[in-house]
């Protein structure tokens, strides 16, 4: 087995109480592994689960660390490299709880039994149902993200999400997540893309954790559009030609953009947009329609 493994959470306005009392229970049972947690706060404006998560972190041993300014998705998760110690970083989202009670001997179990492979991605699920108000994100998440393990390994890149996957130090010390990409969308999409650059193999496995912090039908559509924009500059941060190759949004971009008629089309694709926009803020989720979306709000 693994002689070490820190646990990497960074949260924020996020409450990690349930997430750590289900860690700590796991890795009592591994004593013969020296199993740390650590957490970063991204300078969470609320104060009232900045101090639940402090007291969580003290009952249950963890490392707490304030940032008091808001670094990103990318420079804080960098940040465990410099609080960490062990060989190898298990990255979970604060809002992300293991899915089965053997999560943590699970991955050791991989680490043991693969040697070789120095990336391993554990997959996502999500509840079977959820409030209205919470549909769009739901559906969208339940038809893109929470796949199959088969799925997922005929897809390794493209399927791969930061809130599940252990990872060796020196290989996220040699590929860190990109720092410039400061807002929300694709950090963890172009991690995946240099790794594959490198020759290095992601494993999926099937020890997926299920995420709890699904956002309103509004919020979730604001992330799209911002994650669409974090597209061009995911491209700007790989040798050309590249980002094709793993996204078909951005093929399709390419495809389009040479004979999109903009003077022609915006009166149509603005109408179009506007009542899939009014769809999706009451909750309708439509893959094709949505997939739509995303190419139009790119090419304008």
């Amino acid at each position: 087995m693994a002689e070490a493994v820190d646990i990497c959470i960074p949260i924020y306005n996020e409450s990690i109480r349930d997430v750590l009392a289900v860690l700590n229970h796991q890795k009592k049972r591994i004593p013969e592994v020296t199993i740390e947690m650590f957490l970063i706060d991204d300078a969470s404006p609320n104060l009232t689960i900045r101090n639940e998560n402090r007291e969580a972190a003290n009952t249950y041993g963890a490392t707490y660390i304030q940032q008091e300014e808001n670094a990103g998705r990318s420079k804080t998760r960098n940040a465990f490299l410099k609080t960490t110690k062990a060989r190898w970083l298990l990255f979970l989202d604060g809002d992300s709880l293991p899915a089965n009670d053997h999560f943590l001997e699970l991955y050791l179990r991989h680490l043991k039994d693969n040697p070789e492979v120095s990336v391993f991605y554990g997959g996502t699920q999500y509840p079977p149902s959820v409030d209205d108000r919470y549909r769009l994100h739901h559906a969208y998440a339940t038809d893109r993200e929470a796949l199959s393990l088969v799925d997922r390994q005929n897809n390794p890149v493209g399927s791969f999400h930061g809130n599940n996957f252990i990872i060796r130090r020196d290989l996220l010390e040699a590929h860190p997540f990109e720092e410039r990409l400061t807002r929300y969308g694709h950090e963890d999409s172009l991690l995946a893309i240099r790794l594959a650059l490198a020759g290095v193999s992601i494993q999926h496995i099937d020890n997926a954790v299920q995420h709890l912090g699904l956002v309103d039908n509004v919020t979730f559509l604001q992330k799209t559009q911002q994650a669409v924009r974090h597209l061009a500059h995911i491209q700007q941060c790989l040798p050309p030609k590249t980002l094709k190759d793993y996204s078909s949004l951005w093929k399709w971009y390419l495809r389009c953009r040479w004979f999109w008629p903009r003077s022609l089309s915006a009166s149509w694709s603005e109408g179009w947009m506007n009542r899939r926009e009014q769809e999706m803020r009451a909750g309708e989720y439509h893959s094709r329609r949505f997939a739509m979306y995303k190419l139009l709000y790119l090419l304008q």
